[in-house]
């Protein structure tokens, strides 16, 4: 945390050297290793101070070009405790790193709202029940 940012850092357990991952100026959190290391999903604030699911590639112990995947929507309903347009939190990764589970408020007028699976990629449809495969 850092001038009302909270920034991406990595800390190598074995020599205690933290190195910048992300530094935007932006509410950086929750960040998610794919199965294979090669990506990473974190939730920003980067896009109209919103909470939405961002991947980015890592390669050579950096994050690349991060990608937002999930989409501004308005929910149009009558929320008290969030504004109309829904936010994307806690983002897990499927087994086999094709896929994301997402906490969002979509479709729902309290509370934190519900689980929502999506591929990871930006466009992709959100399904709101989790299916068969293995998480």
């Amino acid at each position: 945390y850092r001038n009302d940012a909270i920034e991406l850092r990595l800390l190598e357990v074995a020599t205690g050297i933290v190195r910048e991952l992300l530094r935007d100026g932006h509410v950086n959190v929750e960040p998610q290793w794919s199965p294979d290391g090669t990506r990473v999903a974190f939730v920003s604030t980067s896009h109209e101070g919103l909470f939405h699911v961002f991947v980015a590639p890592f390669r050579n112990g950096a994050l690349g070009d991060a990608e937002r995947i999930t989409e501004d929507r308005d929910s149009k309903l009558p929320r008290y405790y969030y504004s109309v347009w829904d936010h994307y939190l806690s983002p897990t990764w499927s087994h086999d790193g094709r896929e994301l589970i997402i906490v969002s408020n979509r479709e729902r007028i309290w509370g934190t709202g519900g689980f929502w699976r999506m591929e990871a990629r930006a466009g992709a449809p959100m399904r709101s029940r989790i299916g068969p495969a293995r998480v």
